[in-house]
């Protein structure tokens, strides 16, 4: 008979964590001579909506989540309030010149779902730029970055705001392959990157 403590759970929670931030840890920049920095995302975790820190893609830290706590995901469901989110300028570049190689549409497409879908009350953080970027979303092989080109650590005002950007890259920037990639410039000095990665 296997008895699993929480001490157990814990621990094998921590190796997932960990193992995520591995992940991202090893993640090249998305353009040559920007920085690379471990997102950290604080989401509630369990039913009673206490707060966890995680670092990682949203692919990685739903993930644990999930493991943490299998009804996280209707849960949080269940918690996310209607918004609506102002639109804001943005300026989008499809060619930024970096060699990149687009990214499936389809799977960027989940990737802005899955960060849309997270709790509007939390705030990305990102380390002081320009040019500091953290992997925010990466699965099959297509990523979303999100880069802070402020000189001091910056937080947007929910995930819903990168998922925008990466948004406005697939709405402008598709390939004759029905791929996409590109660069989105938010007027508040960050921006969102779209490109094909290892993941």
């Amino acid at each position: 008979m296997v008895v699993i403590t929480h001490a157990t759970a814990l621990l094998s929670f921590i190796a997932c964590v960990q193992a995520a931030a591995l992940t991202t840890r090893n993640a090249g920049a998305p353009i040559p001579g920007y920085g690379v920095e471990e997102i950290k995302w604080s989401l509630p975790a369990t039913q009673d909506g206490k707060a966890a820190s995680f670092h990682g893609t949203v692919q990685n830290v739903t993930a644990q989540l999930v493991k943490l706590n299998p009804s996280w995901k209707d849960s949080v469901k269940r918690s996310i309030p209607s918004r609506l989110v102002a639109r804001a300028e943005w300026n989008v570049n499809c060619n930024p010149g970096h060699g990149w190689d687009y990214a499936n549409t389809g799977v960027i497409r989940d990737g802005i779902n899955h960060l849309r879908s997270l709790p509007a009350a939390d705030h990305p953080q990102n380390g002081p730029g320009p040019g500091n970027c953290g992997r925010v979303s990466c699965s099959y092989d297509s990523a979303i970055w999100w880069c802070n080109d402020h000189t001091e650590a910056f937080a947007v005002n929910g995930w819903d705001a990168i998922a925008e950007g990466a948004q406005r890259i697939v709405d402008h920037c598709i390939n004759p392959n029905g791929n996409t990639g590109g660069q989105a410039f938010n007027a508040d000095n960050w921006n969102v990157v779209v490109r094909k990665d290892n993941c």
